[in-house]
């Protein structure tokens, strides 16, 4: 199998995360790293370039503080929520909601919740 060859320049400190990811993953070299991040950026793609009825699920992580705004806003979109499910950690609480419904109103409620800033983490997983 032939490969293209390409060069990139990289700041110490992220030169410095690639090491540290190279190590996590356990990839052979750089350049599985940059394989393995683009079939996850591509995958990524995928599921914001759906259209029609979907069907997915919405990960959320975010700080106590946070709770009322998350309710607000999944009250706000409550026709595209199917199930719930919310627990309560020492770090913050994670919600998982099912959620099924056009494409572009399931993706307007996932970037509601990225903008929040007491959000640290906002996916959407399509089935």
């Amino acid at each position: 199998m032939s490969h293209e060859i390409i060069s990139i320049s990289l700041d110490p400190e992220t030169s410095a995360l690639a090491i540290a990811l190279q190590q996590h993953f356990k990839t052979r070299g750089r350049s599985d790293l940059i394989r393995l991040a683009l079939r996850n950026l591509q995958e990524e793609r995928k599921e914001h370039m759906v259209a029609g009825k979907i069907t997915g699920v919405l990960l959320l992580v975010h700080h106590h503080r946070a709770a009322a705004e998350v309710i607000q806003i999944i009250h706000e979109f409550q026709p595209l929520v199917e199930t719930q499910l919310h627990t309560n950690t020492k770090q913050g609480c994670f919600e998982i909601v099912v959620v099924k419904g056009e494409a572009k109103d399931v993706h307007e409620m996932l970037h509601r919740f990225q903008q929040t800033k007491q959000i640290q983490r906002a996916k959407l997983v399509v089935a």
